[in-house]
Parts: C-alpha cells; structure tokens; sequence
C-alpha cells in the first residue's frame, strides 16, 4: 500500500485530489492494443492494460541494470486527470517521460525489445527478437537539445510515446509543465487511499490558476500547443517587444516542433489563426500582427529557415482571403 505523506500548506497545491484518482486508475487498467507495422498471421497485436506494459517495461529495466529516477505522466492527459476535463479527454496519445541515471540508449532500446518480446512470448505471438522491433510505430534517437530516446508503439487507438533521457522532459511554465509521477503507482499498484504527486518546474500553485482561471476553456489541441503559449505570456505581462522576452516566447515555440515536419507545423498555426482569429471577426491587423511575432521569435531564436518559410505561406494565404474574401477547400476544412 502506498504511504500518505503529511501534507502541508506547500504541498497540498502539489498533489492530485483524491477524486482525481479514479481517472487514473481508468488509465492504468485502459486496453492497449500494440500493433505491428505489418498486419500478417504471422505478426499479430498485442493485448495489454497500460499498467501491465509499464510493468513489464520498468522490470525489464531493472533486468538491464538501467537505474531510474522517476516514471512521469506528462502532456494534455494530465490536465484531463487533473480537472475531470471530459470534453478534452485526451488518452488517444500518452506521454510518459522516464528519467535514467545515465545515457545507455543501447540498453535502453534492448530493454524495451525485451519487453515486447516478452509479451508476445505471453500471448502465444510467434515473434523472433529480429521481428519484434516491427511493434514500434516510431523509434528515434534525439539529441538536440539534449539525448533522449523514443519509442511509440499502440495503434491508432492509442499511441504511447516514451521519452527516455538522463535530463527532465522539455516543458513550459504552462500545462505541459505538470507532470504526474507514476513510478510508485506502477510498482506497487494503486490504492484508493493513495495521494500521487505532481510536480512542475514552476510553482505548481501558479500552473494550476492558469489553467484554472484562463485557458481551461480552451479545449483544442491546436490552442495547447501555439496558442497557450501565445495567451499565457501575454497574460502574464510579457513584453513581446522586449528582446528577452521575444527569445523566451520562440524557445517556447520552438521547443514544441523542434522534432516534428515543418508542414505540422504550418498545419497547427493555420489551425490555430482560424479557430482563434478568424471567430474574433477577421481582424486581419491582429492576426498579421501575431504572425510578426512569431516569425521575429523563430529569427531571434535559431535556424529561421526551419519554420519562418512555413509562415510565409500562411500569409499569403491570408492576404488571398483578405482581397478577395474566398475561402480555400483547406480553410473551409478547418473551420469546420
């Protein structure tokens, strides 16, 4: 059974509430269909609970002597669990941030194989170690702007993302701050009684209002990953002409699809500026405005070239609508 701590006054803002717990509970015991690139008789899904992978997962590791630090739920599943989100219930893609002691990728990887291997062992899945690397929908080693290794494996169902490092998980000062810890629930189950920690790498107090007071409304992915960041920092006074805050405000931006095709990243802004903007009457002044900023923040951060040529295109798409007021087959897409 997991301790109670004492909570104090600090501590009580760092915790989930007690009737948060069925939340994940629910995602602890949700099915996980783990399915191979290639559909044969031969390569058949694997049928698991969340809870059961990770525990396989976290034995596996210990078996390759790959000491951890801390197993975290991070990304929009918490705010889900958090604040009973419903409307944004968002376990179509988990992402779990798994901090080691050191940067044994190798054995990381091998760990990770071993798992797989195991659970087709498990359920009669005639899958050789060669093969099983065919159960990961995505496998990389990234090392800016630090290593850390990924794997995805789910279906289209649910994916899990894995991000393994010896550094903390890249987050902002906004909801992807939150993280939940999951090692000791994982290890040892979870008890209704259980308080679970949550931490952050700003004051936890200050994220959860946030959320709470001015963003919560704002269910769309689209808004989590540009917008948020846009509205947070302009609610917390940031003076987007000031050259420190400009380069914060990038980062932040940049931080979120560094590893991701530069078309996402056009696809998320158009999203963005129609379901922000566009509701807000067209006001083409504030969206060229916004558009100015952000393209000044990816120059003033690094490598323009990756995303100030997609938002170019953006704004010559916009300057199209605003002469002569068509809206593209694309635009009529998103705003739907």
């Amino acid at each position: 059974m997991m301790e109670r701590r004492e909570s104090n006054e600090d501590d009580f803002e760092s915790i989930v509430k007690l009737d948060r717990i069925s939340f994940i509970q629910e995602l602890m015991e949700m099915e996980l269909t783990i399915s191979p690139n290639i559909v044969t008789d031969s390569y058949k899904s694997i049928t698991t609970t969340l809870e059961s992978f990770l525990k396989l997962l976290l034995e596996m590791f210990k078996k390759f002597e790959i000491e951890l630090t801390n197993v975290q739920l991070i990304g929009s599943t918490v705010r889900t669990i958090l604040f009973g989100d419903l409307d944004n219930n968002d376990t179509f893609d988990i992402d779990l941030a798994i901090k080691i002691k050191c940067d044994r990728f190798d054995d990381v990887l091998r760990a990770e194989e071993a798992t797989l291997l195991d659970l087709c062992k498990q359920q009669k899945i005639n899958a050789s170690s060669q093969e099983v690397p065919l159960y990961f929908l995505n496998k990389a080693l990234v090392s800016e702007p630090f290593p850390w290794a990924l794997i995805s494996v789910g279906s289209i169902d649910c994916v899990v993302d894995i991000k393994v490092s010896p550094f903390d998980a890249l987050c902002d000062f906004s909801v992807n701050s939150l993280r939940i810890e999951l090692k000791q629930v994982i290890e040892q189950s979870l008890e209704s009684t259980a308080i679970i920690p949550i931490t952050s790498s700003y004051s936890v107090p200050l994220v959860v209002s946030d959320i709470q007071n001015k963003v919560l409304h704002w269910k769309d992915n689209t808004i989590r990953r540009i917008g948020l960041r846009y509205v947070l920092m302009k609610v917390k006074g940031f003076n987007l002409e000031n050259s420190n805050d400009v380069i914060l405000f990038g980062e932040n931006i940049l931080n979120e699809f560094f590893d991701k095709p530069s078309e996402y990243f056009q696809t998320e802004l158009f999203k963005f500026i129609q379901r922000h903007f566009f509701k807000n009457q067209f006001d083409f002044t504030s969206i060229y405005k916004f558009l100015n900023i952000l393209n000044e923040t990816i120059i003033a951060v690094k490598n323009p070239s990756l995303l100030s040529s997609e938002v170019d295109k953006i704004k010559k798409m916009l300057e199209i609508f605003e002469k002569t007021g068509r809206r593209s087959k694309r635009e009529r897409y998103f705003e739907e």
